[in-house]
């Protein structure tokens, strides 16, 4: 359920993969690079082989790709989607993705959790989900997302020299470190996008708030939702030579009674995005 933002290195390289030997800028049919799909911590690489290919006249598109990165985590993901339905006013699709992330640090939670207390565990799930987003206008999107987890697993992690999460950590201190429930979720959103140029603007802003739920189906006590806001501004300098964006972000979870936010979906600060 949560979203990271690609680094500039993925964002660059996968720019250049999807758009070998087409002047048009669309990205084209067959194999291309993988790179990315992993969350921060994952290493400084990750690359695998990809596989798109456009169905009914154009009209959608299949996707299939997998990576690996420095620090052996994977993942595994297939796609259809219709993007531009309606004169580009619609969008729907659906998916299902597989990751294993083999080695994530885990300090505990809050301002107090202190470097000594590092650990480390791996992380397993596979999502199902359909998605659809309408455009009203060129600058807003309004959307939503729907699906099933499961095969959630937290597993002492592979690194040699960082103890495991379970053998330092408990319940209390790590909600959701020894039970995983399966999860349906959903979440809706409203975007708006004023940027002058999306892959690199020099002006206007981005503008994101969400609702995700998350319902514990095996009763655990660990359904939750969580309210995301994010802005970036963009404001040009010395005839738009020099830009400087300036960026916040809210995150806001909330449980019923008897409930906890599990320690590997809550939020979190750091990492190179």
């Amino acid at each position: 359920p949560v979203v990271h933002e690609p680094g500039v290195f993925r964002r660059t390289f996968t720019w250049v993969g999807n758009r070998i030997g087409d002047g048009s800028g669309e990205a084209k049919d067959g194999f291309y690079p993988q790179l990315g799909g992993m969350i921060p911590g994952a290493g400084w690489l990750s690359a695998g082989p990809g596989y798109r290919h456009h169905l009914f006249g154009n009209a959608a598109v299949a996707d299939v790709s997998a990576a690996m990165s420095w620090r052996r985590y994977s993942m595994m993901q297939s796609r259809i989607e219709w993007p531009a339905l309606f004169s580009n006013h619609l969008s729907i699709g659906a998916g299902v993705k597989y990751q294993d992330f083999t080695q994530i640090d885990y300090f505990g939670v809050g301002p107090d959790s202190d470097r000594s207390a590092r650990t480390d565990y791996r992380l397993k799930s596979l999502d199902v989900a359909g998605s659809a987003a309408v455009r009203p206008t060129d600058w807003l999107s309004i959307g939503g997302r729907a699906g099933y987890i499961r095969g959630l697993d937290i597993a002492p992690g592979l690194s040699s020299i960082r103890p495991p999460t379970h053998e330092v950590f408990n319940d209390a201190t790590a909600p959701g470190l020894t039970v995983q429930p399966r999860y349906g979720h959903a979440d809706v959103f409203v975007e708006a996008d004023t940027r002058d140029t999306p892959g690199y603007p020099a002006s206007g802003g981005l503008y994101r708030l969400g609702l995700t739920t998350l319902h514990d189906l095996d009763g655990s006590g660990q359904s939750f939702s969580r309210v995301d806001a994010d802005t970036t501004q963009y404001v040009p300098l010395f005839h738009r030579n020099w830009v400087v964006a300036v960026r916040g972000r809210v995150a806001l979870s909330q449980t019923g009674a008897g409930n906890d936010v599990p320690f590997y979906l809550m939020p979190t600060l750091g990492g190179g995005n």
